[in-house]
């Protein structure tokens, strides 16, 4: 985009509210283009190239099928030149890549919910998480969903709760669907429960409530317990340890273990008494 393409592309964004449901799109069944006395107005302020390439958009999206503007038939499109991408449409595929999330290991992920607040909330949210250790996208997905169920004063509904999904596009445009249980999503999003999740910041903690394995939390609160009572200071208490508390918080000396042991403890009692 060119300098003074920056400065009109403002009142392009703002135009997008005239849309209307006028014209063609072969990608969208119902198509959404601004008026053509918007879009002239929109030219001559500076925006005529840009406006062209919009257009023109559906060479460039679907360059790999060999699309056509010549009078010469494609045919892949059915013996027609081409076909049609709507302005709305074509807005939408150029700027999809700022909705998305960059993993380390090149995946992009989106997080898509049935309320627009929601998915932007926790779409803002995975960006921060993304930066901590994380070990699967489904452990991301939680824990923007605990992370947001402390930031807000209602609780989510169970429309929006069995609505949560992530997008994974992987290096090699593989797409993935990756969803939490609604049973799950209903345990991590109440107040309390993510509230000692986030406390704890444990990953194993948090996998074995993703998993439903409710009983062995108190099993692990056991043996964090009897190890720091039979094995205070020792160097092979402390290689053990981290197989159940990873945190130098939790894992640090024996009162924090303890501590540890005891939210383990009451995590497992409030779940119980949710389910």
């Amino acid at each position: 985009m060119k300098k003074g393409e920056e400065e009109a592309f403002i009142d392009f964004v703002k135009s997008l509210e005239n849309l209307e449901k006028i014209g063609k799109c072969d990608i969208s069944p119902i198509a959404y283009n601004m008026p053509d006395n918007i879009i002239q107005q929109l030219k001559k302020n500076g925006l005529k190239m840009f406006l062209n390439r919009i257009e023109n958009f559906n060479m460039i999206f679907h360059a790999n099928l060999g699309p056509s503007l010549s009078k010469f038939p494609n045919s892949f499109w059915n013996i027609k030149q081409s076909n049609k991408i709507c302005q709305l449409m074509a807005y939408l595929i150029i700027h999809q890549h700022l909705a998305f999330t960059n993993l380390s290991d090149n995946t992009k992920i989106f997080i898509n919910a049935p309320s627009f607040e929601l998915m932007y909330e926790l779409n803002k949210l995975i960006k921060e998480l993304s930066k901590t250790d994380y070990k699967s996208t489904k452990e991301l997905l939680a824990m923007s969903v605990i992370e947001y169920s402390l930031k807000i004063n209602t609780i989510l509904g169970n429309w929006l709760l069995m609505n949560i999904e992530i997008v994974a596009i992987d290096k090699k445009n593989n797409i993935e669907f990756i969803n939490i249980p609604y049973n799950v999503l209903r345990i991590i999003s109440n107040k309390k429960i993510a509230a000692l999740l986030s406390d704890i910041g444990e990953f194993k903690i948090l996998n074995i409530v993703l998993n439903e394995k409710y009983s062995e939390l108190v099993e692990i609160a056991y043996r964090i317990l009897r190890m720091s009572i039979n094995y205070e200071g020792s160097n092979n208490s402390n290689d053990n340890i981290k197989e159940y508390l990873y945190l130098n918080k939790n894992n640090s000396s024996p009162e924090n273990r303890r501590n540890a042991a005891n939210k383990i403890l009451r995590l497992f009692s409030i779940i119980k008494e949710q389910i």
